[in-house]
């Protein structure tokens, strides 16, 4: 039970019943949490239950599904449009998908709001989600180590294939499969001025993401490539 209002960001809402709505929130102290908004489909929420606005909420309720008793606008809501839209769907999209309900994750939290923040400023949408992915795989206990299968450094010239078991080891031949040492080093190193160092992190964060996904494809994506087509 929540005895106090919480920090919170809204990751997804959908229909509940005739006029209600589940909430799938996410608070620095308690993780991920599900929770009925009882009449959230009125005009009195419309404005309020909505994802990247910081909001104070408060709920009750013993099983997973919580109630929620308060919820109100904590400052402005973060603006959030074009390309950063789609990425900031697809942050919430893992959240919801990976994230254990009731486990806080205040590391995860922290950088989600960092996140938004160069997301609703227009800042280079890649380093933010690939940092994020990072911090992510790390606190589920999938970290990436940035050394080969055998603990020793990566070399700049050296080609890499990435097992999400063994981790990273030597390739024959640089393919669509391998990575570039240099690009890993970068990617370890937070250096994202390169436009080759960005393809290859994305590649890498879709290759490790991909076991705990699972084959249900991404919304976030579909609507991405819908949003690109029409």
């Amino acid at each position: 039970m929540s005895l106090h209002p919480r920090a919170i960001y809204i990751l997804h809402t959908r229909d509940y019943r005739e006029s209600s709505l589940i909430i799938n929130l996410f608070s620095r102290d308690e993780g991920r949490v599900d929770a009925v908004l009882n009449g959230g489909k009125s005009k009195k929420w419309r404005g309020v239950a909505r994802e990247f606005s910081p909001l104070l909420a408060e709920w009750v309720g013993r099983g997973e599904l919580k109630t929620l008793t308060q919820l109100e606008q904590a400052s402005l809501p973060h603006t959030i449009s074009g390309n950063a839209l789609f990425a900031g769907l697809y942050v919430n999209e893992l959240l919801v998908r990976l994230l254990p309900v009731a486990e806080p994750h205040p590391d995860v939290f922290d950088f989600y709001c960092v996140c938004l923040d160069t997301l609703a400023l227009g800042g280079d949408l890649e380093p933010c989600l690939r940092q994020f992915e990072i911090v992510l795989l790390d606190e589920l206990g999938y970290q990436i180590h940035f050394a080969d299968q055998n603990g020793s450094a990566l070399h700049s010239g050296q080609f890499y294939q990435y097992d999400t078991q063994l981790g990273f080891f030597p390739a024959m031949k640089d393919d669509a499969a391998s990575f570039q040492g240099s690009h890993l080093l970068a990617i370890a190193a937070n250096e994202w001025q390169d436009v080759e160092v960005k393809r290859a992190a994305k590649r890498l964060m879709r290759q490790a993401l991909k076991p705990l996904l699972g084959s249900e494809p991404l919304k976030s994506r579909q609507f991405f490539r819908q949003g690109h087509s029409e």
